[in-house]
């Protein structure tokens, strides 16, 4: 039995929209994939763009600090953690001195956003000077414990421990550090000295450096008659030059109170890096003359500098693979 021409077109009509709609519905879809595509690959760019600027923020902190004095070589230099800016962060993994370029600072740094992540690495060369230790260094000790402090001795025949804080001091933690020498019937020595890193080097380099101190101490003697020492001394130390600048000392022996010693003004000697401070103890006693002396409230500050200011700058620049 056959249809009619009608019932024919009306049937092939009906196919035609068929394949129309299943036409539509696969462009539809492969428009949406499309779409996605397209935002994932514009948010991945925008990610890496954001990486890419990141890591340029730690150069630029690299380059601060260079030229703020922090060596290159510095522990401190490097970033142990990245350092977050809202989806991601930048950081300074590695600072490491090119001994062939002559003190160029090769540093690698890292940006990210989200999961992208972006490695950089450069060089930077200094087009300036060493700074000369312009600007202001400050140290205060009040010796709320001996941690940061190393004893090196030459004779070590006594005890050293943390006692009672100087009274006329202003700002004492309420310790201070003591020596005293063993009790013995022939003569015994406590010679030595604490030696502690100072948080900011006292660079003279450019020279016109210029040192306001003070220290306080006191001494006494455990018998009637005098010790044959009793010397105490503060001292600046550049370990790189194993030099060292006496600042103060007190050389009698005997018995006095609590008093502050200070000084403004003390010219420093140029061309160095003082990055350590040093308390030499220096005393000898026996029998009933055994001497004690006790240090506290140690004060630096150190002003001036002649020195032209450091320029580092990027002289190579390359993005690396990890």
């Amino acid at each position: 039995m056959f249809m009619s021409s009608e019932k024919q077109q009306g049937a092939a009509a009906v196919i035609i929209v068929f394949v129309l709609l299943f036409l539509i519905a696969g462009m539809v879809v492969t428009i949406s994939i499309i779409s996605a595509s397209s935002v994932s690959d514009s948010a991945r760019q925008s990610d890496y763009a954001n990486a890419f600027y990141l890591a340029e923020s730690a150069l630029e902190k690299a380059r601060y600090q260079l030229n703020n004095n922090i060596a290159c070589d510095d522990p401190a230099f490097v970033d142990a953690a990245e350092v977050a800016y809202k989806n991601g962060g930048f950081q300074i993994v590695t600072a490491t001195i090119d001994t062939p370029a002559a003190g160029d600072c090769e540093v690698l740094v890292r940006g990210s956003s989200n999961s992208v992540i972006t490695y950089v690495k450069s060089a930077f060369e200094n087009f300036g000077g060493t700074g000369g230790g312009g600007g202001t260094t400050s140290f205060v000790e009040h010796f709320p414990s001996l941690v940061d402090w190393t004893w090196y001795p030459t004779s070590d025949q006594g005890v050293r421990s943390l006692d009672t804080d100087c009274g006329p001091c202003v700002g004492s933690s309420g310790l201070s550090v003591k020596a005293i020498t063993n009790s013995a019937t022939s003569w015994r020595s406590l010679t030595g000295y604490y030696e502690k890193v100072l948080p900011t080097s006292i660079d003279t380099t450019g020279g016109g450096i210029l040192l306001d101190w003070s220290i306080a101490f006191q001494k006494d003697v455990v018998g009637t008659l005098n010790p044959n020492r009793q010397r105490v001394e503060l001292e600046l130390w550049d370990s790189t030059n194993s030099v060292g600048e006496e600042i103060w000392r007190d050389w009698p022996t005997g018995v006095s109170a609590w008093s502050v010693a200070s000084g403004t003004g003390y010219a420093l000697p140029a061309g160095l890096v003082y990055d350590n401070v040093r308390v030499y103890f220096d005393m000898r006693g026996r029998d009933n003359r055994i001497p004690e002396v006790w240090v506290d409230e140690i004060n630096l500050s150190s002003t001036g500098g002649s020195g032209t200011a450091p320029n580092w700058q990027i002289i190579t620049w390359s993005e690396v693979n990890q």
